[in-house]
């Protein structure tokens, strides 16, 4: 049964069930969902970084909540719950706008299947989550990039249309226009929420400066904006990375100058002693000590400096180790003609407790599946190849 038209009113609120919402502010609103999860969920993440002992693990979201601690399930149940009506709403008034009315029992429908995606990583397989989330996916584009039947009709409002040169210009786009909200990029430039930014910027840049500009004149202010939008995407996909290319060839071909017009005959020898013993002090950071047999690079690190690593952090001692093995077979090699690198030594290469020797880290890789098994076998074993366990405690 079709409802009332009053409540079909615009209503572009983070968290409402009435009313319908426009594309642009649905997505506005998808957005400050995805940065208010991501902030809340960094807990959980830095929990399964710091305790996934071979890279699928990460993925393996049900297995990992069975096994943190208490305070974590609790924290991310309340969470979900918490974020779960953000969305739901979103999506009810968004579909309220596409059909046109409202749609009791497919509004239920969205309901019960976001539900389940909310929750699905945690309770069912991986396979379960990667359809829910695909499909979730899926549909969340065509929310988004479909015409509703109400708000297709509204009026032009040039405060509502994506503004590229904010998109690409940020916080410099923002000066040029007097506004200054955009500034915030400069703090989160380093940080995952800076593509988010970006995006508000572009939807939210017309409504930004079309409130600080002059006149009302949709013609002319659109006229300026296109034309910033051309500058900046010039600057973006032309200027900038030709510049970039400049710098590093001119720095390339500095270097080679200087070598050419400084060399000695012992020059070369000279610099790779000096990488060498540079390399060697930066893993010393890293290792206690460590043993080069015929058989096994030994490298022995402080458990507790192990303990507080993410699991890309160990993959990468795990490669400094090999390449410094790398480095002293090159130095002990009788016949020069032998090639030691990080990849040949990777598979000989582990990682010790330095207080009681037993096994942290290691690169284990089947080379007859790499050879001969089926490509889902192969790819399964590259991603368990770099494998991590825990110290083993003093008390113990």
């Amino acid at each position: 049964m079709e409802e009332k038209s009053e409540n079909l009113s615009i209503n572009s609120n983070l968290c409402s069930f009435s009313g319908i919402i426009g594309r642009r502010d649905f997505t506005l609103n998808l957005i400050y969902i995805s940065l208010i999860s991501m902030v809340v969920s960094i807990p959980f993440m830095f929990w399964i970084m710091y305790n996934a002992s071979v890279f699928t693990d990460m993925f393996k979201y049900s297995a990992m909540f069975n096994n943190i601690p208490i305070f974590f399930k609790i924290w991310i149940l309340i969470v979900t719950a918490a974020i779960l009506p953000l969305k739901i709403s979103n999506v009810i008034r968004r579909l309220n706008d596409l059909l046109g009315t409202i749609n009791k029992p497919l509004n239920i429908f969205a309901a019960v299947f976001y539900a389940l995606s909310a929750f699905a990583m945690y309770i069912f397989p991986l396979a379960v989550f990667i359809t829910t989330a695909f499909l979730s996916f899926i549909f969340g584009l065509i929310l988004i990039f479909t015409p509703g039947k109400i708000t297709s009709k509204m009026p032009y409002d040039v405060t509502k249309i994506f503004n590229w040169g904010a998109f690409l210009g940020t916080w410099i786009w923002g000066l040029f226009n007097k506004s200054y909200i955009p500034l915030w990029y400069i703090l989160i430039f380093f940080t995952p929420a800076n593509f988010y930014f970006q995006l508000i910027c572009g939807l939210k840049g017309n409504e930004w400066a079309f409130n600080k500009y002059d006149t009302q004149d949709y013609v002319e202010f659109n006229r300026k904006q296109e034309r910033q939008a051309t500058i900046w995407a010039i600057l973006t996909f032309v200027c900038i990375p030709l510049l970039y290319f400049i710098i590093i060839f001119m720095l390339i071909f500095g270097v080679a100058m200087f070598a050419m017009n400084h060399q000695s005959p012992d020059a070369p020898n000279k610099t790779i002693d000096s990488m060498e013993k540079i390399f060697d002090g930066y893993t010393s950071l890293y290792f206690k000590s460590h043993e080069i047999t015929d058989t096994e690079n030994k490298f022995y690190v402080e458990p507790s400096d192990w303990s507080f690593s993410t699991f890309s952090d160990k993959k990468d001692m795990l490669d400094l180790a090999a390449t410094s093995a790398a480095n002293e077979r090159r130095k002990m090699a009788q016949n020069n003609d032998t090639h030691f690198s990080k990849t040949t030594e990777l598979y000989r290469t582990k990682i010790y407790n330095s207080e009681n020797g037993e096994l942290l880290g290691e690169f284990t890789i089947d080379k007859n599946t790499l050879a001969n098994g089926s490509f889902k076998e192969m790819v399964k074993a590259t991603l368990s190849a770099y494998k991590f366990y825990k110290p083993t405690n003093k008390d113990e």
